[in-house]
């Protein structure tokens, strides 16, 4: 998509997103809350977690808060989900493939593998594949485990100017590309020239409600311009996870109450020492 054809401008400006970003702050606030309800999470637990105040994290349960991206990818990795799960809670996103991320038997599994040992999580998959009543043709793949080291190395990444500044990269690069002054940046954006330089110099910590401002004016799928492998290994693990998720939920779908017997036998066992230490450790 070239951001300066007529026809283009035209649909951005008829957009507001004003309304956008208040809806998406909603859904995705209860969405929040309800994935703390289903971990049975009291609040202080998640402040730890995120490394945020109570008072920014009940405006973010609230929708009253506008969302920090690397505080929604590190939630996202910590629950074993993925950041396309927040951007399905909002019909803004409806276009892009995501319709299965709003599954609630696909979130609720994806939950319990994240906070059980990998080898009680690995076995299940492996008891759900067995058991499951149609072959879906897949075996378990242990390049699923996430490790300790590969979790910290993304937390440490997510939190760090490092983050923020392979973002302004490719704000820069499409910027240049697409022969854009700041200023014309700013209007598809509908920001500041401020706000625009803080970005592009990697000094503010971007809000979602960027992307989809970004995705809309731009077309370039905003999620795409995080390349660092720290990130893109757990990224991607679990985006292979959720693939083998969606294919036992379609196996599982003449005798869904036999996934749900799997669900409870898997939230009976003990959670991971390394996944409670988030949650407890400041």
């Amino acid at each position: 998509m070239n951001p300066t054809d007529d026809a283009d401008r035209d649909a951005v400006e008829s957009v507001d997103f004003n309304e956008i970003e208040w809806q998406f702050n909603e859904n995705v606030g209860a969405f929040l809350a309800q994935v703390r309800h289903m971990n049975q999470q009291k609040i202080p637990a998640l402040m730890k977690a995120l490394s945020v105040s109570k008072k920014t994290y009940l405006e973010m349960e609230k929708g009253k808060r506008q969302y920090r991206m690397h505080i929604i990818a590190w939630w996202s990795f910590v629950m074993g989900l993925s950041p396309l799960h927040i951007l399905a809670q909002s019909d803004y996103f409806g276009h892009l493939p995501i319709g299965d991320y709003r599954n609630i038997r696909q979130i609720k599994l994806a939950l319990l593998l994240q906070r059980v040992p990998s080898t009680v999580a690995m076995d299940a998959l492996q008891r759900l594949i067995d058991d499951c009543p149609r072959n879906i043709h897949r075996d378990i793949d242990r390049s699923m485990h996430i490790s300790i080291d590969e979790m910290e190395d993304a937390r440490r990444f997510l939190y760090s100017a490092d983050y923020y500044s392979m973002i302004a990269d490719a704000m820069r690069r499409f910027i240049d590309q697409n022969g854009l002054t700041r200023r014309e940046f700013a209007d598809f954006l509908k920001v500041t020239q401020r706000t625009v330089r803080r970005i592009l110099n990697g000094e503010v910590a971007l809000n979602y409600s960027y992307y989809a401002r970004f995705y809309l004016s731009t077309g370039v799928y905003p999620l795409k311009v995080v390349e660092e492998p720290a990130y893109m290994r757990v990224r991607l693990k679990l985006e292979q996870r959720f693939f083998l998720i969606n294919d036992l939920i379609a196996g599982y779908g003449s005798q869904p109450e036999r996934l749900d017997d799997a669900l409870l036998e898997l939230g009976d066992q003990p959670v991971d020492a390394y996944w409670r230490s988030l949650f407890t450790q400041p």
